[in-house]
């Protein structure tokens, strides 16, 4: 059951793949990615996430949620891009009233929603855009300039409804593959006692 869940998990992340590419090849209207959307870094560092970790507002890494602090960097939703390491160019939405580390950047839509902005970056090929032999690297200043579909507002939020109830068949499916595992690590430990 496990392999099949997961083999479904990844077919329905195949689809959402697909069916952005198919949606997104079919709109004419582009712009570059400069004119819908703007640039941020930030200086934090683990080091001093760790001595501010007692907030209510949320600090990003790579993975996810990290910690929380007692201020924030952005007051906006916005697109965190991983822009060192083996992880470069992998993407996450993140919350307003939030921050991130400094291996990541942040990228706020301008024009258009945080939802469509995510995925428009989701069909970008970032490992074009890499430098640095031993610690990749990307630079918005790099990419900025890709030309991405653009059409009306009528049209991004039919993009976006479709994608989120994608989102949430795949997030539904990611929740039973986590009891499946959860139910097979008690059966065998109940096996072992």
């Amino acid at each position: 059951k496990i392999n099949l869940q997961s083999k479904l998990i990844d077919s329905l992340k195949s689809y959402k793949r697909g069916l952005l590419r198919t949606l997104l090849d079919d709109i004419t209207a582009r712009v570059s990615l400069s004119d819908i959307s703007e640039y941020y870094s930030s200086n934090n560092t683990m080091a001093i996430i760790e001595k501010h970790n007692t907030g209510a507002f949320s600090v990003y890494d790579a993975s996810g949620i990290i910690a929380h602090i007692d201020s924030f960097d952005f007051d906006f939703d916005y697109v965190a891009i991983i822009k060192d390491g083996s992880s470069v160019g992998r993407l996450q939405l993140c919350e307003a009233q939030s921050s991130i580390i400094g291996t990541l950047g942040a990228i706020k839509p301008k024009d258009c929603s945080v939802n469509y902005l995510y995925a428009i970056l989701q069909n970008i090929d970032f490992r074009q855009f890499t430098t640095g032999m031993a610690i990749p690297h990307i630079y918005y200043k790099d990419y900025k300039s890709v030309l991405v579909p653009f059409p009306d507002k009528a049209i991004q939020n039919k993009i976006e409804i479709l994608l989120s109830k994608t989102d949430t068949i795949i997030t539904h499916e990611s929740a039973l593959l986590d009891l499946l595992q959860l139910a097979k690590s008690s059966l065998l430990q109940q096996l072992f006692i």
